[in-house]
């Protein structure tokens, strides 16, 4: 309040300027109207009121009170919205978003040593660190999808290789990832063949077939971009127990 303006006080009467409509006589205030005399001149604006110095005060208030409010409205709502410093999201643990968050993106835990698919440096591929098979694929507009099998039963594809999308491979589609020569080089015959355990050994190179199965299209929008070669071989529909091993 003490840094209210004062009211304004009336100067002395000898300041007062003479001849305006008003002044009729030397001893009224400044600006009135003599008594009996409600005549306005004409074209004159009728005075504003004046705040008091308890309602200006007053309002002062409420309008601060009412900035604290919405400031603190805003704050709340930042605070609801934005999280926390380090910390994320966590991930559902089931379905392909969960999968690609398992150890390195792979999805399953993999493997380098004694593995033919790691050295091919390009592409910095692994083995799974145990058997992964497969019932028939499914290609449905290049995204490519499997049944997982259990290995100790008969399975038509084995998984040899696992690796991860480069940064220039953005798409499920598997003629474009088949393509690439990184992926190339992983999914390929020779690595295949140096791969292979036990019986596998004896089926005759020209009887393997190799197909690279990337995350299909509801993993890849999920996040997950490890793909996959599997093989299979021609001269049956199934392999009757794990062909690739370390």
């Amino acid at each position: 309040l003490a840094a209210l303006p004062e009211e304004p006080t009336c100067p002395p009467a000898r300041d007062r300027v003479r001849g305006g409509p008003d002044d009729t006589t030397q001893g009224s205030p400044p600006y009135a109207v003599p008594a009996g005399n409600s005549r306005r001149p004409a074209g004159a604006a009728a005075t504003a009121p004046r705040w008091q110095p308890a309602a200006r005060a007053a309002a002062l208030v409420g309008g601060g009170l009412a900035l604290v409010i919405v400031a603190a409205a805003v704050a709340v709502g930042l605070y609801l919205h934005t999280p926390s410093a380090g910390s994320a999201t966590p991930p559902r643990s089931d379905g392909p978003a969960a999968m690609s968050t398992l150890p390195g993106g792979f999805g399953i835990p993999t493997v380098t040593s004694g593995c033919p698919a790691s050295s091919v440096r390009i592409a910095a591929a692994r083995c799974p660190k145990d058997p992964e098979c497969w019932q028939g694929t499914v290609d449905i507009n290049g995204s490519v999808s499997a049944q997982s099998q259990s290995c100790s039963q008969p399975h038509s594809w084995e998984t040899f290789a696992i690796g991860i999308l480069p940064a220039d491979v953005a798409t499920f589609d598997q003629d474009i990832v088949s393509a690439n020569p990184a992926i190339r080089a992983v999914c390929s015959l020779p690595v295949l063949l140096r791969s292979r355990v036990g019986r596998a050994r004896l089926i005759p190179r020209k009887d393997w077939q190799i197909q690279v199965m990337p995350p299909d299209e509801v993993a890849f929008d999920s996040g997950a971009r490890a793909y996959r070669c599997i093989a299979a071989t021609l001269s049956g529909p199934y392999l009757p127990t794990p062909e690739f091993g370390r």
